[in-house]
């Protein structure tokens, strides 16, 4: 089905929205990718599902919601992942479909 614009539409490239605006006052879309503004390179896709932040490392600290899946940075496996901590550091700069080099190494 065509977009506004009469473009066609992929429905699985569709994503729902936060909520949350970034840094630049841009709406925050499940699939975006952010990026890290606050202290080092880093880009990670913003996912809706269960996440646990890596400073919490007993059975109960699990979370459900939108949380930002960071895949490249040197910190990347050590950074909180719950998106509202990170909608006033970061921006949007793209999204899965679009730009997937931006979330490779």
């Amino acid at each position: 089905e065509p977009d506004r614009e009469g473009l066609p539409v992929i429905p699985e490239t569709v994503g729902e929205w936060t909520g949350k605006f970034d840094r630049a006052g841009n709406r925050v879309y499940e699939d975006d990718i952010f990026y890290d503004c606050h202290r080092i390179e880093q880009h990670g896709a913003i996912t809706y599902g269960e996440y646990m932040n890596p400073f919490n490392d007993d059975k109960f600290a699990g979370h459900v919601g939108f949380y930002v899946d960071w895949m490249t940075g040197a910190e990347k496996d050590i950074s909180r992942k719950d998106l509202g901590f990170w909608c006033s550091l970061s921006r949007v700069i793209g999204n899965r479909w679009e730009n997937p080099e931006l979330l490779t190494n």
